[in-house]
């Protein structure tokens, strides 16, 4: 079985690499490890596209945590990709090395994220993780940063009060 690992080697370079292994038939695997240098600039949404690859064009694989315990998977979500490249792969299996679901365990962490994305609380440091699932229901997928009473804000005057709180909190870390 062919396998993509995402670990701190990870670098744009690996992940041009990893689109060779979407090529090939048969199911695909991703294992993910903590501890992500995210170092390239562009690493985050060159990962997040790459789940979304691997979830369009390949019919098997799961997503495997080389995690010790269901405590150490909060440690995960400290990678910007995961949580956007999580959801959106929700689909397929998702278990730890030794074949254990981990759906419950990351449920928890998921709606723990959502609920700071809906208050726009900063994500540590000078960023804020705005991710908005249109697949998914209205309560559980829309944002009001991008969306206002259901319907998407088109309209820039709108957007820009609607992130006003998460532009304030990152301009504090950046004043110049």
């Amino acid at each position: 079985m062919t396998m993509i690992k995402i670990d701190n080697k990870t670098n744009i370079k690996s992940i041009e690499q990893a689109y060779t292994a979407l090529n090939t038939s048969g199911a695909i695997d991703i294992a993910i490890s903590k501890g992500l240098s995210s170092a390239d600039f562009g690493l985050t949404p060159a990962l997040i596209q790459l789940f979304a690859t691997w979830l369009n064009n390949t019919t098997g694989g799961k997503i495997i945590f080389n995690a010790k315990s269901e405590d150490e998977l909060v440690e995960f979500y400290d990678a910007d990709y995961l949580f956007p490249s999580l959801v959106y792969c929700w689909k397929r299996e998702i278990t730890d090395s030794t074949g254990i679901d981990l759906k419950p365990a990351l449920r928890k962490q998921n709606l723990i994220m959502h609920e700071k994305m809906r208050r726009q609380n900063e994500g540590g440091g000078p960023r804020v993780l705005l991710s908005c699932f249109d697949h998914l229901s209205a309560k559980n997928g829309l944002l009001s940063a991008f969306y206002t009473d259901g319907i998407f804000i088109s309209n820039e005057m709108q957007f820009d009060f609607a992130i006003d709180k998460s532009i304030r909190q990152v301009f504090t870390f950046n004043k110049k």
